[in-house]
């Protein structure tokens, strides 16, 4: 899918990480905590649905590296 290869471009830009294995959807959406998550850690916080939404986020004070990856305790 075209949006994954942004998504391994992307997160390389911005981590300085490269993905060495496919990327696969979450449609779910409940698996939300970073590999090696413990209770007590940020957990991601969910990519906003729309524009608005970004833009309210944007001011919610949580730890942010992009529009779409977001970091709250808890």
């Amino acid at each position: 899918m075209h949006a994954h290869i942004a998504w391994v471009r992307n997160i390389k830009e911005k981590f300085g990480v490269e993905i060495p294995f496919p990327i696969i959807e979450d449609l779910s959406m409940r698996v939300a905590t970073p590999e090696g998550w413990l209770p007590g850690n940020k957990v991601i916080v969910p990519p906003p649905a729309t524009v608005e939404a970004a833009e309210t986020r944007a001011g919610e004070g949580y730890g942010c590296t992009d529009w779409y990856f977001r970091k709250k305790v808890a």
